[in-house]
């Protein structure tokens, strides 16, 4: 726990302290506990229970225990406004008498019981602070601690100088010396419970970097005591009246924080300074990068933007927009997929989306779109910040980089398949010539070049996905029997008999079975290449009423943290040094994720360095609608880019 919350602990806890004084005194019947020296105020009873309440409940609130906090602040709050109620319209609810009386009993003159008119505020501020904090509202709710911090403040002058107008209300309604020392503490509690949200993480933020914080306390706590030196020595003994005392302690107070008034212009003048000096360099920076801005205000669906995000969704520049507005400028067939990253990303994952705008003047272009989620104290996500970049030069790069090797494949895969035949006609001849030799290295040509094909024609399949061509041949298959098949292919393959294979029940699946089986020899050849010849390779199915999960299993070296989420993009691989003699272009991985997710399924894995991996795919046990959707999103999904809002 921080200090600033144990101290705020402390605080309440005190508060409860001063509160149950008041209370013992009216169990027991003793004057000077229910007044505290207060010149016959005291504090009630209903006063007493109120603070102790109010204080549980921002203990509770302190503890994360959020429901019964705001159940105690509201009972505390209604209490108070039927109270103020009784003193403003001089009725009499019986609230107050329920446990105690005072010795007068007209009700409409002096109130007997009655907690004071001022003690009902005080508590309404103290309540109103903690719901806002609660919201998440920081500010405001600081705002009204502030307001409650100068009520007190009052009846501590009021108190000091026996000015009874600033702390009591009627005869027997005042608020007690007690009482009072039990909302200051309340009140300081607040401040420093929320000292690292609002206004005062902003500013002792920055004083404290300067060390000003430090002699700011330092000069208060030098001044405190010349100030109470002044009332005691010269006020009280010079024979002035109390009105003449107040105002000279006011403008010793005022002149004794002129320096520290001082000191905070300076500072704020620093910080406006620095506030403009660091906008400009945003500025500069976005103009330079030709990045956009935008923040997003999640529960109105607002969006504040910079004029080159405007642009960047060739739209006329407004401060402020709406998510139902820019979704109308995105190309039709990228909403669903922008859709379901938003409601993605308030779940907490980061936003990175590529889209396409459509223009006024009929032209698309390119856009990535990043984002982050701010959430308030109870983990609600209340602000998306983000930018917008145009990449339609690189998409036409990578177009063209797609383009060139899929020519290049498919010119290469002609004169591949004619040398196939040539390979599997001279081992056909080499049979009759009897030559071990010979027989070895046209067998070693004849892998080779069912290797090349294999590449070549995973370069074509990367085409087709980029050009949305490539098709998916569904039938209903048994799939044990393609596991098993796979696994006897993959030992012979690999000369190793060290695969574990535990299938599922008897299971029919619809997908395309030559897909699914690439995508299970792409997974176990990435085992055998990234484990230890002798460590075993685990094959293994579940299913459920809806799908089938498959995994692979090895015991290798692992993949580090930072590579997992980027594993299944396109040419990627990890920068290791012991996979430089490690063959391989980093698109099986990509080709795996996207015959999967055309299947409507997901692909995933978990791994732990120099321990092992286990990758995951799972595909519909039926025919999947969604599978034939763009990108595979949801398109009747609700996201806040869907909100209305006039602006």
């Amino acid at each position: 726990m921080k200090i600033t919350k144990k101290i705020s602990v402390y605080l309440a806890v005190a508060s409860i302290a001063f509160a149950t004084v008041g209370l013992v005194g009216w169990v027991t019947g003793n004057s000077a506990l229910k007044s505290f020296f207060s010149a016959e105020v005291t504090m009630k009873f209903n006063m007493c229970l109120m603070i102790i309440l109010s204080s549980s409940g921002f203990l509770l609130y302190n503890f994360g225990h959020r429901k019964p906090a705001i159940t105690l602040i509201l009972i505390v709050a209604l209490l108070s406004f039927l109270i103020l109620f009784e003193h403003i319209f001089q009725v009499n609810l019986g609230l107050d008498e329920i446990f105690f009386r005072d010795k007068i009993e007209n009700p409409l003159l002096e109130a007997p019981g009655r907690v004071s008119a001022l003690g009902c505020i005080n508590l309404l501020l103290f309540c109103t602070a903690m719901l806002f904090a609660a919201k998440g509202w920081y500010h405001s709710a600081q705002l009204f601690a502030g307001l409650l911090f100068l009520f007190i403040y009052g009846s501590i002058l009021g108190h000091a100088f026996h000015i009874t107008g600033l702390y009591r209300q009627g005869f027997y309604s005042g608020v007690a010396i007690h009482t009072t020392l039990a909302l200051l503490l309340l009140v300081t509690a607040v401040f420093f419970s929320l000292s690292g949200s609002g206004w005062t993480a902003f500013f002792s933020g920055k004083l404290r970097s300067r060390n000003l914080l430090i002699y700011g306390f330092s000069y208060l706590a030098c001044a405190a005591p010349l100030l109470v030196a002044f009332y005691i020595f010269f006020l009280k003994n010079s024979g002035q009246s109390s009105t003449f005392g107040l105002l000279s302690i006011i403008i010793a107070s005022l002149l004794i924080s002129f320096p520290l008034a001082y000191l905070a212009r300076l500072q704020i003048n620093r910080m406006d300074n620095e506030l403009r000096k660091a906008n400009e360099q945003l500025e500069l920076s976005m103009e330079a990068t030709g990045l956009g801005l935008w923040d997003l205000d999640i529960p109105t669906g607002i969006i504040e933007r910079s004029e080159k995000h405007a642009v960047l969704f060739g739209d006329e520049f407004t401060p402020h927009t709406t998510g139902e507005h820019l979704s109308s400028l995105i190309f039709p067939e990228d909403r669903p997929r922008i859709r379901s990253a938003f409601n993605e990303a308030l779940k907490g994952k980061e936003l990175r989306i590529q889209v396409r705008t459509s223009r006024n003047d009929g032209s698309i272009r390119w856009v990535l779109v990043s984002g982050k989620i701010r959430s308030d104290r109870n983990g609600i996500p209340k602000r998306m910040l983000g930018t917008i970049m145009d990449i339609s030069d690189q998409k036409e790069a990578e177009a063209k980089k797609e383009s060139f090797i899929g020519v290049v494949s498919h010119e290469l895969k002609t004169p591949l398949t004619a040398f196939k035949s040539y390979v599997q006609l001279a081992i056909r001849l080499s049979q009759d010539l009897q030559d071990e030799k010979i027989a070895s290295i046209l067998a070693r040509a004849s892998q080779q070049s069912d290797r090349m094909s294999s590449m070549i024609m995973g370069f074509l399949d990367v085409t087709r996905i980029g050009n949305g061509k490539l098709q998916l041949q569904e039938s209903f298959f048994e799939l044990n029997e393609l596991l098993d098949s796979i696994l006897n292919e993959s030992k012979t393959i690999y000369s190793r008999d060290t695969f574990k294979f535990t299938g599922c029940e008897q299971i029919m699946v619809w997908a395309d079975r030559t897909r699914i089986a690439e995508v299970l020899s792409n997974l176990i050849s990435n085992a055998v290449k990234y484990s230890p010849r002798d460590s075993p390779v685990e094959l293994s199915c579940n299913y459920s009423s809806t799908e089938v999960v498959i995994s692979v299993k090895d015991y290798g070296m692992g993949i580090p943290k930072y590579d997992r989420e980027k594993l299944f993009e396109l040419f990627y691989r990890i920068d290791r040094k012991k996979q430089d003699t490690i063959s391989g272009f980093g698109i099986g991985l990509y080709l795996s994720a996207e015959v999967v997710r055309l299947h409507g399924g997901r692909i995933w894995l978990e791994s732990e360095e120099h321990v092992g991996s286990t990758f995951f795919f799972s595909i519909p046990l039926g025919p999947s609608t969604e599978s034939k959707k763009v990108q595979g999103s949801p398109t009747g999904t609700p996201s806040i880019l869907d909100q209305k809002k006039s602006l």
